[in-house]
């Protein structure tokens, strides 16, 4: 079974809910995107696999050789928005516009409609299900947003791809996968579960998936993969999840790659 494979391409500074507080750096410093995402560029090379990478439209415009040489290596690029703003912050037209600039921008550099949507921080859920409107609107076939947890996304959201219908059309949605333990969902499969989990049980939860007939979906980000950025004051929970065992991705990535088939979440999807 082939398995989603997915980078949300942001830069060090990219941490939702803290942009206004003392100390965070402004945009203007000099980004870093290109440091990990040149890591997971190449380690995808050695193993021939290709993957969706969710690129900001703000990065598209800063640094477009980027987004050129994803293309250029046969990945597939999607949306992570303009400006990586959660949607509960945005207006369904402030959204709208929000995608519609980022869309645009990516579409220009690739020369390929964008198929698939991923929301910053997991904020699509039942309070803002208007997106997913806007996402038909905007002619694109998946979304790769939802989380079935309290909390970090939406226990009510079921844990294996589904359709979405709306008025405008419908999206495949393609949740992140996660392990059930009592009454709750726990995500295993990116980000700071990923760093801390034993890789034993890692890979038991990704296999159990697939026995259902689920395929998996792992995500990764470029700041995973430069355990050299600047570091920056933030809230204990925040600066645990930044920036704990940084180091322990790309090692947990390895492992992965020979282990399961991985690819775009397009042809995961099969959606074209």
């Amino acid at each position: 079974m082939l398995n989603a494979l997915t980078v949300d391409v942001e830069d060090w500074y990219h941490v939702c809910g803290v942009e206004g507080r003392q100390g965070l750096p402004p945009t203007s410093l000099e980004s870093r995107v290109h440091v990990g995402l040149g890591r997971i560029l190449d380690l995808l090379g050695e193993h021939r696999v290709t993957a969706t990478f969710f690129v900001l439209g703000s990065i598209a415009r800063e640094a477009p050789e980027l987004v050129r040489d994803i293309a250029r290596r046969g990945h597939e690029v999607a949306s992570h928005g303009d400006a990586h703003r959660r949607l509960d912050d945005l207006t369904p037209e402030a959204f709208a516009e929000d995608l519609g600039r980022s869309l645009e921008s990516l579409s220009s550099l690739t020369g390929r409609r964008i198929l698939g949507f991923r929301a910053p921080q997991w904020s699509l859920r039942r309070s803002t299900w208007w997106a997913f409107e806007a996402l038909a609107r905007a002619g694109l076939s998946y979304d790769a947003s939802t989380v079935p947890l309290t909390g970090m996304g939406d226990r009510s959201v079921p844990p294996w791809p589904h359709l979405v219908e709306t008025a405008a059309g419908d999206v495949l949605e393609l949740p992140l996968t996660t392990m059930r333990c009592f009454w709750e969902h726990l995500p295993v499969s990116g980000g700071l579960p990923l760093r801390v989990t034993p890789y034993w049980f890692v890979v038991e939860v990704l296999r159990a998936a697939n026995r259902k007939g689920w395929p998996h979906v792992v995500y990764l980000h470029p700041w995973e993969f430069d355990p050299g950025q600047p570091r920056i004051p933030l809230p204990l929970g925040k600066r645990f999840a930044h920036y704990f065992r940084l180091g322990a991705t790309e090692e947990r990535l390895r492992w992965l790659l020979p282990r399961f088939p991985y690819g775009p979440a397009a042809a995961v999807l099969g959606v074209s």
